[in-house]
Protein backbone atom coordinates (compact mmCIF):
# COMPACT_ATOMS: atom_id res chain seq x y z
CA UNK A 1 0.00 0.00 0.00
CA UNK A 2 2.81 2.63 -1.00
CA UNK A 3 2.76 5.38 -3.80
CA UNK A 4 5.44 5.41 -6.67
CA UNK A 5 5.70 7.54 -9.73
CA UNK A 6 6.77 6.08 -13.09
CA UNK A 7 8.14 8.80 -15.61
CA UNK A 8 8.38 8.05 -19.22
CA UNK A 9 10.49 10.55 -21.53
CA UNK A 10 10.11 9.15 -25.37
CA UNK A 11 13.36 10.17 -27.24
CA UNK A 12 12.50 8.68 -30.34
CA UNK A 13 10.70 10.71 -33.25
CA UNK A 14 7.93 8.58 -33.01
CA UNK A 15 4.95 8.91 -31.06
CA UNK A 16 4.65 5.84 -28.32
CA UNK A 17 1.30 4.65 -27.71
CA UNK A 18 1.69 2.74 -24.14
CA UNK A 19 4.00 2.04 -21.58
CA UNK A 20 5.43 -1.44 -20.16
CA UNK A 21 7.38 -1.52 -16.72
CA UNK A 22 7.81 -4.39 -14.45
CA UNK A 23 5.72 -4.43 -10.89
CA UNK A 24 6.26 -6.97 -8.34
CA UNK A 25 2.28 -7.77 -8.24
CA UNK A 26 -0.98 -7.11 -10.22
CA UNK A 27 -2.76 -4.97 -8.00
CA UNK A 28 -2.84 -0.75 -8.99
CA UNK A 29 -4.24 1.88 -9.42
CA UNK A 30 -2.65 3.62 -12.55
CA UNK A 31 -3.46 7.33 -13.09
CA UNK A 32 -1.72 9.47 -15.52
CA UNK A 33 -0.42 13.10 -15.69
CA UNK A 34 -2.97 15.67 -17.52
CA UNK A 35 -0.48 18.73 -17.90
CA UNK A 36 -3.41 20.96 -19.22
CA UNK A 37 -5.51 20.32 -16.15
CA UNK A 38 -2.50 19.91 -14.02
CA UNK A 39 -3.82 16.65 -12.02
CA UNK A 40 -3.85 12.90 -12.48
CA UNK A 41 -6.15 11.56 -14.50
CA UNK A 42 -7.63 7.72 -13.74
CA UNK A 43 -7.08 5.21 -16.73
CA UNK A 44 -9.10 2.98 -17.63
CA UNK A 45 -6.93 0.95 -20.27
CA UNK A 46 -4.09 -0.58 -18.05
CA UNK A 47 -3.40 -4.03 -17.37
CA UNK A 48 -0.67 -6.35 -14.88
CA UNK A 49 0.40 -9.17 -16.69
CA UNK A 50 2.30 -12.17 -14.31
CA UNK A 51 3.95 -14.87 -15.57
CA UNK A 52 5.32 -17.54 -13.02
CA UNK A 53 8.48 -18.19 -13.60
CA UNK A 54 11.40 -20.73 -11.81
CA UNK A 55 14.56 -18.58 -11.42
CA UNK A 56 18.62 -20.56 -11.46
CA UNK A 57 18.11 -21.26 -7.50
CA UNK A 58 14.88 -23.39 -8.67
CA UNK A 59 12.53 -20.90 -7.01
CA UNK A 60 9.13 -20.49 -8.36
CA UNK A 61 8.16 -16.33 -8.67
CA UNK A 62 6.01 -13.65 -10.27
CA UNK A 63 7.05 -11.99 -13.12
CA UNK A 64 4.83 -8.94 -13.78
CA UNK A 65 4.66 -6.16 -16.41
CA UNK A 66 2.10 -3.25 -16.22
CA UNK A 67 1.07 -2.03 -19.27
CA UNK A 68 -0.66 1.33 -19.70
CA UNK A 69 -2.13 2.69 -23.02
CA UNK A 70 -1.51 6.31 -23.02
CA UNK A 71 0.73 8.83 -25.56
CA UNK A 72 4.01 9.43 -24.95
CA UNK A 73 4.57 12.35 -27.89
CA UNK A 74 7.50 12.51 -29.96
Amino acid sequence: MSNFLIAAHNPSMVDQKYIRAKVSHGNYDVKVWDSSKKVFVAVSKAAVICVQRVVESGQLVNDCDLHVKTLIPS
